[in-house]
């Protein structure tokens, strides 16, 4: 045994929306579950944005790399989507129940927050090498 403590998992949005799509797949979900898992994804999301460490690296770029600019916003943009993307989740999860045809319709907006998701986390490692090239025995 190790003296090591354990290390809880870390949650993502990317993992939290994957196995609620798959809960969503196999299991009747009550409607009152359906916001409240909605409303902890969109939390989630908040948080990882607005934390201390994003600020500053957005900051830091706009700071050092000025012509990064135009890359910071798209950044902030695809952010925006993702947030709205779940907001307009919990809004529709208010007023249903967890009818198949509202999981079908979560699942496909799930899905595509997933894909958004993916595509932001590559902007955001894009604009992280642009702006903080490592040195050439990294590649």
């Amino acid at each position: 045994m190790s003296n090591t403590p354990n290390r809880e998992l870390k949650v993502t949005p990317l993992r939290m929306a994957e196995d609620f799509v798959e809960k969503l797949r196999v299991e009747t979900v009550s409607g009152a579950e359906i916001q409240q898992r909605l409303e902890c994804l969109k939390e989630l999301l908040a948080q990882r944005f607005a934390c201390p460490e994003n600020k500053l690296f957005i900051e830091d770029v706009v700071l050092r790399c000025p012509w990064l600019t135009s890359d910071v916003e798209r950044l902030k943009q695809l952010r925006a989507r993702l947030l709205r993307v779940l907001e307009s989740c919990c809004a529709y999860a208010k007023s249903v129940d967890g009818s198949r045809e509202t999981c079908r319709w979560l699942i496909e907006q799930l899905s595509e927050f997933a894909e958004q998701y993916v595509e932001t986390e590559s902007a955001c490692e894009e604009l992280l090498h642009a702006a903080f090239p490592g040195p050439e025995w990294t590649k």
